[in-house]
């Protein structure tokens, strides 16, 4: 049965259980000599077998999540190489102004019968399941290895905001600090986490992740198991999952025996040379203000929705020239690029979710590769076969996936004093987290929070909620303002519909 709405336990220990339990049980191991001591995910016991009684046993398995915290507590369970992906994302954070724009920071908004105790223990389960969760990195460059701590306890109090003003302006301006405060990684990466009452049946739970250690895909299976974690401890059922999903320390082991030979390499090499040979570096968009000599890292996000009419156009012009939803986006986005900066074609940056074999499926971690797309500006009629050219574009390109510093090299210099690759298209396809998240008694609604830096001068992204687009864009500030980029997206909205509007049978 669970407790009454909004009952919080206080003293409940990290997995869930009382904490007056735990430490009735921990008194009555010392009493009779029985030692505990963790392996991984194991918890192991020595004691006299007198003492250890099929009751005890039964208990221990019981709580073992719980005592596993106890007695693991901070100690490095085991280590090794880190990923391409881990490489990529800590010289980032090392050389970004702003290092926290490598947060991934979302709020769970939560109304109705909220069961506390239950969602501290499906986090402590959570974290237990995916040491990425639990990870920090030691040394630098080629040395560079990641180390799995022991979890700690898991600590969730309640903060009461429902004496404010206003607690819906209260929790976004913790979420937005939250969003800003950059991580350690010699410390670790482990969540960042807050909830936040701001009503008697309503409340905030803050998640703050490190790109090093998640992508879009992981954000959607991490709140997927913490749905199935949380309505477990609540009903009494099992969750369902993997008990052994794989982890981060296993994929870069796998990543460092697969490693490309020679000639594959140099194969790779000449496709993007001839790919992008000749295409110039940087974008020539027009600028509201003199680019200084170096960005200060600082930047906006501007919200918006592609509409149930607009997807449904552009779903039917994707199938209309065998391509993709992602494919015909894309190539809109260079039809605008093309117009605000008077080039014929542009390099465009897309991530790309690099998760091709079955059981990475279940991994939390970094994986995403990036490639380049060479956009075309085009006339809105050729809307579908620019599309169908840019699909058939990212299919070749993700067959040949290397360093994005090694693919820089095949672009003529730039026009302009910017990075080489300045700009960047997101389509997150796999990323689940809207009407799909479901919680027992509660209505939720996930929300990414936007902080207050940008990565890419400028970089657009799209994320499919129900039957609409939900789409950001995220620019410096050092170069354009907030009206100027609305305008650039009203425009990229309209462009969107008529040219995919464009040869359908009315």
């Amino acid at each position: 049965m669970s407790r009454p709405a909004g009952a919080a336990r206080a003293a409940d220990a990290p997995g869930g259980a009382p904490a007056d339990r735990i430490t009735e049980l921990v008194v009555r191991l010392a009493e009779a000599d029985v030692r505990l001591s963790g392996d991984g995910a194991r918890l192991r016991y020595d004691g006299p077998a007198s003492a250890v009684t099929g009751p005890l046993l039964t208990e221990l398995r019981e709580l073992k999540d719980e005592l596993l915290v106890r007695v693991e507590t901070g100690r490095v369970l085991r280590s090794g190489a880190v990923s391409r992906e881990q490489t990529r994302y800590l010289a980032l954070h090392e050389e970004l102004p702003l290092p926290q724009v490598l947060n991934v920071p979302f709020r769970v908004d939560l109304e109705g019968a909220l069961d506390v105790g239950a969602l501290r223990g499906a986090l402590a389960r959570l974290v237990l399941r995916h040491e990425s969760l639990r990870t920090r990195y030691r040394g630098n460059g080629a040395r560079r290895r990641q180390e799995i701590l022991a979890p700690r306890p898991l600590v969730l109090p309640v903060e009461d905001l429902t004496r404010d003003a206003d607690p819906g302006d209260s929790a976004g301006r913790i979420a937005s600090h939250e969003a800003a405060v950059a991580f350690d990684p010699g410390a670790g990466t482990a969540p960042r986490l807050r909830l936040l009452r701001t009503g008697p049946r309503a409340w905030t739970l803050l998640l703050v992740l490190h790109h090093s250690g998640c992508d879009g895909w992981s954000v959607s299976l991490l709140l997927s198991e913490l749905a199935a974690l949380y309505t477990a401890l609540v009903t009494g059922r099992p969750a369902g999952l993997d008990p052994r999903p794989p982890q981060p320390l296993e994929y870069a082991r796998w990543q460092g025996d697969r490693a490309a030979d020679p000639a594959t390499a140099a194969r790779c090499r000449a496709y993007w040379a001839g790919r992008l040979g000749g295409l110039p570096a940087g974008h020539a968009l027009p600028l509201d203000r003199p680019r200084p000599r170096r960005l200060s890292g600082l930047g906006g996000t501007e919200l918006f929705t592609v509409p149930a009419g607009t997807l449904r156009a552009v779903a039917a012009c994707a199938a209309r020239h065998r391509t993709s939803v992602f494919a015909v986006c894309a190539a809109a986005f260079g039809m605008l690029l093309g117009r605000l900066s008077g080039r014929p074609e542009l390099p465009v940056v897309v991530p790309y979710a690099n998760r091709d074999r079955r059981e990475l499926e279940r991994l939390v971690a970094c994986t995403t590769a990036p490639f380049v797309l060479r956009l075309a500006a085009g006339e809105e009629a050729d809307l579908g076969p620019l599309a169908a050219r840019t699909g058939l574009a990212a299919l070749e390109s993700v067959d040949r996936l290397l360093p994005l510093g090694e693919v820089e090299r095949c672009l003529a210099p730039g026009t302009s004093t910017g990075a080489a690759l300045p700009i960047s298209f997101h389509f997150q396809n796999s990323l689940e987290i809207g009407p799909e998240l479901s919680l027992p008694g509660l209505a939720v609604t996930v929300t990414p929070v936007a902080g207050p830096a940008s990565r890419d001068e400028l970089g657009l992204g799209l994320i499919p909620v129900g039957d609409v687009l939900s789409g950001y864009v995220e620019f410096t500030t050092d170069l354009w303002d907030p009206a100027t980029v609305r305008g650039w997206i009203r425009d990229y909205v309209a462009l969107l519909h008529r040219a995919a509007s464009r040869g359908a049978i009315s």
